[in-house]
């Protein structure tokens, strides 16, 4: 069997194979807001959202590779879908989903935040991540979509 990918490592790879700059959401978020990631449950998508979007523009390149959700853990556990309108505005050329066993995705949130995050449905968010996914490929029409 292969290696079990993560976004990050499949980023960093494409990144070195197509000479992108690689930039991770949840580091530009960081980046251009007072969050704090004490947990990979979020409280307040949308300031969220607001700082990543600031961090795309101060960005130089005019093409980056992207690595983030389609879908966030909210504080009750549950997935929220982040708003058509932050995609809209980041205009992604292409879009990749990637998925695995819900157990990986469970044992990788553990391993962050053992205290909460893992309690949440692995299967659940993954399926709304990807439904959030296609809907949105589906309205954005980027010249390249890769994913089930």
């Amino acid at each position: 069997m292969g290696r079990i990918l993560g976004k990050t490592t499949l980023c960093n790879d494409l990144s070195i194979k197509f000479g992108l700059n690689h930039y991770s959401s949840s580091s530009l978020i960081k980046q251009y807001s007072d969050y704090e990631e004490t947990s990979k449950k979020v409280s307040s998508p949308e300031k969220n959202q607001t700082a990543l979007l600031k961090a795309i523009r101060d960005i130089k390149e005019d093409t980056i590779l992207l690595d983030g959700h389609f879908v966030l853990i909210g504080k009750d556990l549950n997935p929220v879908p982040i708003d058509f309108e932050i995609f809209d505005a980041i205009s992604p050329l292409a879009i990749i989903n990637i998925t695995c066993d819900e157990g990986v995705i469970y044992e990788r949130i553990n391993n962050r935040d053992p205290n909460s995050t893992a309690k949440c449905d692995t299967l659940q968010y993954q399926a709304a991540n990807t439904i959030s996914l296609k809907t949105i490929a589906g309205c954005l029409k980027p010249k390249h979509f890769f994913g089930r």
